[in-house]
Order: C-alpha cells, then structure tokens, then sequence
C-alpha cells in the first residue's frame, strides 16, 4: 500500500482547469428519435461525491490517459471508472442521466456541479459508439425542495439561463426533478424554459422533467397541467415547434410494487386518459434493482408487453433507475459482474441495442 501511494504520488498533478479541458466532450450532433438508459446516481448535491477525490478502493487511482485500438484517447480521470457495460452505449443505450444537483446551487459560480459530473460524463461519451450519447444532468430530487426560485418570474428566468451555461459547458441536456409544489409551479417552470431557450435552442440543448408515475402520484395538482401546457405536439427529434417555450420531453417515473407489464402500463396510461400527454414525447421507467428491478433479467415479460404497448403509443423510450457507482440503494453491484443484461434488453426493445447473449 505505501509503494502504490508513493508511486501515485509521483504521477505529475494535472491542475482543475486543465482536467476540464481534457474532459471536454462535443455536443451530440442530433437528437435522438428514441432513447434507452438508465439514471446514473452520482450524489445528492455535493453531499457525498463532489469533486471525485472521495474514492471507492472498486476504482483505483490512476489518473491519465491512453490510446484504444481505434486512437481515441480514453481517460483514467481522477481515478474514476465506470462498469463495462454502463461505457458501452450499445449495451446499455444512448441517453444517460447523471443525478442530482441541488436547485438552490444555481446561482452559484459553478452552479452546483458536481465535478464528478465532468468526469462522468467525459467516461460515458468516450468512444467512437459513445460519440452522440445524450448525457442529462439532474436537477432536484426526492432529497431536495429548493426549488423556491419557481416562484417568480425573474427568478425562475435566472434559473434557466443558469442552467442553459450549464447545458453549454459540460454539452449536456438538463433535467428537472421538481416533486414538491411552490404554488407557482407550471409559470414557473415556463419562466424556466424562457431562461434556459435564450441561449440553449430546443434542437441542440434537450429540457425534460420527472413525473410521477400516474398523474395523481405524489399529489402534484400542477403536473398535468404541465403536461398540457408544456409538451408540445411531435417527437423530440422533430423541427422545434412554434411557440413555447417547451419541454422537449417527460420522464415518467418508477412506481414501486409493479412486477409486470399491465400493471406498469395502466399507470402510464393514465397520463394520456387524464392528462392528454403526448407519448411521443415521454420516456417510460423501470426499476433497475431490487425485488421486482429488471438489471438482471435479459427475457423478461415486464419488459417485452411494455415495449409492445409503447410501440402502440409512440413512445420516446424507456429509462430506468438506477446505477449507483460504488453499489447499493437501488442497485445491486453484482448485476455489474453479469453485464446487466436486463438493461441491454430495455434497450433492444427501443431498437437500440442488440439483445444481450
């Protein structure tokens, strides 16, 4: 352990700022027409990975770079490594969000960005099949409520332009996950998206937001409304409408206790019954771990009859939460050890992977 410390110690010290321009990733160069992957849960804020200096030993500690057989250069950045299958984008799909920062960090001078956000991001769009993945950067979360900026106009329009630098330095999309109720939730949400839209078009910088399984979950009154008047008509990957500012699309979150298809599709269906929302813009979500999680199951019923009935729909995609990067909570590490084969088949059945063997 002291020779690898002193050899470690040895190693030159790249400074932050040249760490971020190493790690500087091009934006996608369209926006998908559907989407698979799963939230990658990084920290909540910068309470337990801010900077990536706080390591788990399944990491290591190198720090650098080399060349793969195609001369792309692959970073070893900060020590940070991510599973084989979550760098592969045609294992485990094309759109990945990094979660959560705090909404209360905004108007800070980095804007609450987690570092390790970088590097995460750097790692998953490392590669030639990498090279258009969608990463988002959540905002929120069930550990959050500082979402108080909603309540004005002004500053819900500073929120968004905050953002919008964010989306701009790190070539990311922004997510919102909003589950409280600041009495001004859908004004302020379309003062948002005016911010964010002044330099982050829809087209290039995509806005989506986490909803509630069914439009009733969580006692949300403003979401449907939201819906209605925040989710245009098309697909994503359609010519931006006229008017807005809009979401590009929805993520409809997990619901707990469904261990099959019918069950998660009535609570889907819902939002098309009582709150007129578009599917072709909505992503639907599986449990990735736990009792009734999908990581581990390439043949899986609760995956094929959903892929069936979102096929009818139109559906964007499909997401599911989550990955965590040193195990636990929702995520079962030894599902890394087999490859998630449960999340490449949630990706074939958008078609954008092949299934797993």
């Amino acid at each position: 352990m002291k020779k690898a410390a002193a050899e470690e110690a040895k190693k030159p010290k790249i400074s932050d700022a040249e760490l971020v321009k190493q790690m500087h990733t091009e934006l996608p160069r369209k926006i998908p027409s559907k989407i698979s992957g799963p939230w990658f849960y990084v920290c909540d804020g910068t309470a337990s990975e801010p900077t990536g200096r706080q390591r788990n030993e399944l990491y290591g500690q190198s720090l650098g770079k080399h060349q793969d057989k195609d001369g792309n250069n692959v970073f070893d950045l900060a020590g940070r490594q991510v599973p084989d299958w979550l760098a592969s984008a045609s294992r485990s799909g094309n759109a990945i969000t990094l979660a959560f920062m705090d909404p209360t960090e905004l108007n800070n001078p980095d804007h609450g960005v987690p570092s390790a956000f970088g590097e995460y991001t750097a790692l998953l769009r490392n590669g030639t099949e990498n090279r258009d993945r969608q990463i988002f950067f959540a905002i929120g979360g069930i550990a959050f409520t500082g979402f108080d900026w909603l309540q004005s106009t002004e500053t819900a329009e500073v929120a968004g332009e905050n953002a919008c630098e964010v989306a701009r330095k790190y070539n990311v999309g922004i997510e919102i996950d909003h589950e409280s109720s600041r009495g001004n939730d859908v004004e302020g949400l379309r003062s948002f998206l005016t911010g964010f839209r002044r330099q982050c078009p829809m087209g290039k910088f995509p806005v989506s937001i986490d909803l509630m399984g069914s439009p009733g979950g969580g006692g949300l009154p403003w979401a449907a409304d939201a819906v209605k008047e925040l989710v245009p008509e098309g697909s994503p990957s359609d010519p931006p409408p006229e008017g807005g500012p809009y979401l590009d699309f929805v993520n409809l979150m997990v619901i707990g206790g469904c261990a099959d298809s019918a069950c998660l599709t009535g609570f889907w269906s819902q939002w098309k019954d009582y709150a007129t929302l578009n599917f072709k813009r909505a992503a639907m979500t599986f449990e990735a771990g736990g009792v009734d999680g999908i990581c581990d199951k390439k043949e899986a019923d609760i995956i094929n009859g959903a892929a069936a009935w979102a096929k009818e729909q139109g559906a964007y995609g499909f997401r599911a939460w989550s990955v965590t990067p040193a195990g636990g909570g929702e995520w079962d590490p030894s599902c890394d050890g087999i490859g998630a084969p449960g999340i490449q088949a949630m990706c074939a059945a958008m078609g954008l992977c092949d299934k797993p063997q």
